[in-house]
């Protein structure tokens, strides 16, 4: 068996997401009685973080949020498993 499954996230000008799985078996000696399987999987998932961060300023008695900090972040995590 073999199932795949994509997308597309449109942050910090696009990042690909996808999972590839897959198991295959097999059956032996007489009447199926010893069996073996083995599966695998890989996923990749693009990450980003488009994050604007307001900082204080101060006037008077009262404190406006008029300062900030643009955060953009890209990450990536990969992983593959076997069995």
């Amino acid at each position: 068996m073999l199932e795949g499954l994509g997308g597309y996230t449109p942050i910090i000008g696009g990042r690909p997401d996808y999972q590839l799985d897959g198991t295959v078996g097999k059956r032996f000696l007489q009447g199926g009685k010893l069996g073996i399987i083995f599966t695998a999987s890989y996923d990749y998932h693009g990450r980003g973080i488009n994050d604007i961060e307001p900082g204080p300023a101060l006037k008077g008695p009262t404190t406006f949020a008029t300062t900030g900090t643009i955060a953009i972040v890209a990450a990536s995590r990969a992983r593959l498993t076997t069995a």
